[in-house]
């Protein structure tokens, strides 16, 4: 697991372990998420093939989303993603083999074998930072798609997990098919599972510069996704999917954005209005001071108190940076218009220095 996987995962659980206990209705806590993801690594790696089914399949049904308004499906990505990005080919083609093995007709097995390619393609490619390849891996790279898009065409089932949409688009994507082709997965996707913001970041990365786009493309899809999810989710997605592209591996992407500052306010505070939750609380805090809004970090700071967690994905920022950054300055010494002392020039009242 990359150092900044790590950061992620530890910034989740220290957010879980704070604000676990919100109420929010009948949705649950954040620490269920960080819980499920590990719950879901460790099935992996002990082979619990059927717990990793049962597990999936209730996640579905429920279309549970914690209190923050993070679909607990999307538990599957995070490990997914953590698992078969960093662990050796040759334990993967195992892991693999076994699933099949066990369960020949999973629903769910399909999904996480094109996961499996999909990462193992993300890098043959390399840093997602740079467009470039190393000597001989763009044949790697399309034999390992062209081997996750095959899992997948084999699924047709599968459809009935957004899971397969999310890593259905990064296939498509990575493969360089037609935009028109990657919306069609997107508007089907959206069709079959309402407001997976997931898929929509899917379909943003291959718009980032490092896979030939640009950050004009980047803001008018997110203003797109906004008004696509507006009637559940109010203006939210413009801001979540700037925070999902803060969370990108490649410099400071929403750095280099062309984010509207007052409009990803505005989304976070519609994400608040839906999901009234620390976690949403921390972002709104973490990015008002990572764009030095000072009156709105204040407001947060204050709102929060002891249970502020501010820097979420931001480098550099924390909670304490954000106390000094909107600390009032020291008054300047006041000039004093005291009647002087006779004899020493001094105003009346004033000590000796």
């Amino acid at each position: 697991m990359s150092p900044r996987s790590l950061a992620a995962l530890a910034a989740l659980a220290f957010a879980a372990a704070t604000h676990g206990a919100e109420p929010s209705g009948a949705r649950v806590s954040r620490d269920r998420f960080v819980e499920e993801i590990r719950s879901i690594q460790a099935a992996l790696e002990n082979r619990e093939f059927e717990k990793l089914e049962r597990l999936h399949d209730a996640l579905v049904a429920s279309r549970a989303r914690t209190s923050d308004g993070t679909w607990m499906t999307e538990s599957f990505e995070w490990a997914f993603d953590e698992s078969f990005r960093n662990d050796t080919p040759a334990r993967l083609d195992r892991l693999l083999a076994d699933w099949r093995r066990a369960a020949p007709s999973s629903i769910l097995r399909p999904i996480a074998e094109a996961f499996v390619w999909q990462n193992r393609a993300w890098r043959a490619r390399g840093s997602g930072c740079s467009p470039g390849w190393i000597a001989g891996a763009e044949e790697v790279y399309a034999r390992h798609l062209q081997r996750a898009a095959s899992a997948l065409e084999g699924a047709a089932q599968a459809k009935a997990s957004p899971l397969w949409y999310t890593v259905a688009i990064r296939v498509a994507g990575g493969e360089r098919r037609t935009a028109s082709a990657i919306e069609a997965l997107l508007e089907e996707g959206e069709s079959r599972h309402p407001a997976y913001r997931p898929l929509y970041l899917a379909r943003l990365t291959f718009l980032l510069p490092a896979w030939g786009g640009d950050f004009g493309q980047v803001d008018r899809f997110a203003r797109w996704a906004a008004e696509r999810t507006r009637a559940s989710e109010a203006g939210s997605f413009y801001a979540g999917l700037h925070v999902d592209l803060a969370r990108v591996e490649c410099g400071d992407q929403l750095g280099q954005s062309r984010v509207s500052w007052p409009d990803m306010k505005q989304g976070l505070l519609d994400m608040i209005e839906r999901h009234d939750a620390s976690w949403n609380w921390n972002l709104l805090g973490t990015f008002a001071c990572r764009f030095r809004d000072w009156e709105e970090t204040a407001r947060v700071l204050a709102k929060l108190g002891k249970e502020a967690n501010l820097g979420i994905w931001s480098r550099g920022i924390s909670t304490r940076s954000c106390r000094e950054m909107v600390r009032p300055e020291p008054l300047p010494a006041r000039m004093s218009f005291l009647p002087r002392r006779a004899g020493d020039g001094r105003p009346a009242g004033v000590l000796a220095g």
